[in-house]
Formats: structure tokens, C-alpha cells, sequence
């Protein structure tokens, strides 16, 4: 066949997009219902709900349309150069990240569902649909809390990246826009739960830890947190950065002025890239401080 529509569903909700007439290629990718949350040229997230029984369930569904030039290189690349290469979608690299990150035990989003076009086995476009993680949005938690109850949340974050790192998911980087917070937060900051909910990049490989790796990871995860939330004090940064180390299981652990270095390092070469989302004010907030102090 030219042209093949591919569709896989999670055996937990078949029944319940079949109710609602949702479980072929076409009727997800072409139905609009529900709440538009992103419109970009290539990709747009629609938030939709199906109502079963008395039981409301959410989905967020991201539909990939790569451009022409993305279909005409994977078609060169194919059947041309004869270049091995699964010519797969974003989406397929995210279901595969999710899936990598549930098999090392990580609270992650679920996936739900994942379909594909392709025209001469090239993908032309396709979606991925996840179940709706219930919680508060961790940077939302940051934004509003207070001087202690954000020293504490900031814990949790260094605790959980640690845990990630530990497991070899390190370059798969998880910022602080990546996590939803499905518990309270009035206990103690060691039991507080996050879940990864955005897993477009970064390697399917377990990596093995290293300072390098550690270093950009977190200097990367700091740029976020400047952008998105605003510029954390020195003192923050440290109670990152220890938390970091003392929760970090691996045979060898660098200490707090090695890993603050590597960080401090990729943090001035991200800084450059950055530069015009970042309030030139805040940039003395991480460079002065010394991982010794």
C-alpha cells in the first residue's frame, strides 16, 4: 500500500475511545474537540476529556506534521543512499523515552495511545495521546511559595534528579517545566511526589554518570529555572546542588565544588545561547557563588 494508517491503544482504554468512536488513525487525528493548548506549524496539543460512567477522564494529544523537506530527506536517505534509519516521528522517540523511563521504575506520564501515516514507509505525520497527570505544576508550586516552602520544594527537585541520574537517565534532561506535583506539599520535602510528563529528547541509551554529563544537565536545568521562574538565590542554588550529592547513588561521588564547577562552567556557555530570556540582573545570582561556602 501507498499510503497505510498505523494505530496502537493502550488495552486499558480500547473500550473507552470505542465508545466515543475515537479509535481509528483519522477520527483521533482529525478531531478538534476539546481545548487547544498549542498551535505551532508542526505540532499542536489538544486537551480533550471522555466521560465514562460518572468518571471524567483526561488526555492530552499531540499532533507531529512535519514539513515537505522533513518527508523528501527521510525519502533521499531511504531509498537512495540506503541509509539505515527507523524515519520515525518525534512522537515515536517520546512513547519510546516514556517507556524507557517506566522500565527504571520513574513516575512518568502514561502513555495512551500513538498512531502514524506514512506514504512509502516514510511518516508523514501521526500523534501521541497521554492520560492527564492530576496535580499542580511545579513551577506554579515555585512561583507562589514561600521563602522556606520553596527551599524545601527545591530539595525535592534536587532529591528526584538525583534519583533520575542515578538510574542513567541523565542527558534526558528533566526541568522544572517537565513535572507535576501529585501530592501535597505539607510533609516532609523527602515525600513529596513528582512525575515527568514531557519526554521529547535525549538518548534511548542507560548512560553511565560522569561529571560532564551531570554538569550540563544541571547548568541546563538552572537556565530553565531563570526563565521560567525567576533567578534563585545563592542560598537555593547550595541546598540544590547538596541535595543533589547526598542523594546521588553512584560508586564514586564527586564532590560539592567539582560538580558546582562543571555547572558553573556549562551554566556560562548556556548563558550565552540564552542570553536574551534571561534578565542580565540575575546573572550574578549563580556566578559568585562558591561551592565551598
Amino acid at each position: 500500500m501507498i499510503i497505510k494508517n498505523f494505530l496502537w491503544v493502550d488495552e486499558k482504554y480500547e473500550e473507552l475511545f470505542k465508545s466515543v468512536s475515537l479509535n481509528n488513525f483519522k477520527k483521533l487525528y482529525n478531531d478538534t474537540s476539546g481545548q487547544l493548548v498549542r498551535d505551532k506549524p508542526e505540532k499542536s496539543i489538544h486537551y480533550f476529556r471522555i466521560t465514562e460512567a460518572e468518571s471524567i477522564n483526561g488526555f492530552y494529544i499531540k499532533k507531529e506534521r512535519p514539513n515537505f523537506i522533513f518527508y523528501l530527506r527521510n525519502m533521499v536517505k531511504k531509498y537512495f543512499l540506503k541509509k539505515k534509519n527507523n524515519y520515525g516521528l518525534k512522537i515515536r522517540h517520546e512513547l519510546d523515552l516514556i517507556r524507557s523511563y517506566q522500565k527504571q521504575g520513574v513516575s512518568v506520564v502514561e502513555p495512551v495511545a500513538i498512531g502514524e501515516q506514512s506514504v512509502f514507509g516514510i511518516p508523514i505525520r501521526g500523534f501521541l495521546v497521554q492520560k492527564e497527570v492530576a496535580g499542580d505544576e511545579f513551577t506554579g508550586l515555585l512561583k507562589k511559595s514561600s521563602a522556606k516552602e520553596r527551599i524545601r520544594l527545591i530539595k525535592t527537585y534536587a532529591k528526584f534528579l538525583a534519583e533520575l541520574h542515578s538510574k542513567g537517565l541523565i542527558s534526558t534532561i528533566t526541568r522544572v517545566t517537565d513535572c507535576i506535583c501529585t501530592s501535597s506539599v505539607d510533609i516532609p520535602w523527602q515525600n513529596i511526589s513528582l512525575v515527568v510528563i514531557d519526554r521529547e529528547k535525549g538518548p534511548l541509551e542507560i548512560e553511565t554518570f560522569s561529571l560532564e554529563k551531570a554538569g550540563y544537565a544541571l547548568a541546563s536545568i538552572l537556565i530553565r529555572f531563570f526563565i521560567y521562574i525567576d533567578a534563585p538565590s545563592n542560598r537555593e542554588i547550595k541546598y540544590f546542588l547538596k541535595t543533589y550529592i547526598q542523594h546521588i547513588d553512584i560508586p564514586s561521588k564527586p564532590s560539592l565544588k567539582d560538580l558546582f564547577l562543571h555547572t558553573q562552567c556549562n551554566f556560562t556557555k548556556l548563558l550565552k545561547k540564552y542570553k536574551n530570556q534571561i534578565d542580565i540582573s540575575h546573572h550574578t545570582s549563580f556566578c559568585i557563588y562558591s561551592g565551598d561556602r
